[in-house]
């Protein structure tokens, strides 16, 4: 079971976004044979000096994943916390009682 304070303690000691996801080449001086070697970088921007940089065969798609859920976690854990909190206030007003588990009344 998640714990959407504690989740949300966690995003908050983050560094601020949004992250960015960024393709990043870099050319290395080393050559191999002939031919200039680069390496494909997917990359997170968090910020002007930081880039957090995947190059394994899913890279792209975490790379992606993080920059976006930088944003995306904290804003559905708040939207979730604020619909429970309407359900119950919701419920406070809600007499269910004479009700069964089918929704039908007891007449």
């Amino acid at each position: 079971m998640r714990d959407a304070k504690k989740d949300l303690e966690v995003c908050e000691k983050a560094t601020k976004g949004p992250w960015e996801y960024e393709l990043d080449i870099q050319q290395l001086n080393i050559r191999q044979g002939y031919n200039p070697m680069k390496i494909i970088f997917h990359a997170v921007k968090v910020d002007r000096n930081r880039l957090l940089r995947f190059n394994h065969e899913n890279g792209e798609a975490d790379a992606r994943f993080i920059s976006l859920a930088r944003e995306a976690l904290p804003y559905w854990i708040n939207r979730a916390q604020e619909a429970e909190k309407l359900l119950e206030e919701a419920s406070n007003f809600v007499d269910m009682s004479g009700w069964d588990e089918e929704g039908e009344h007891d007449d």
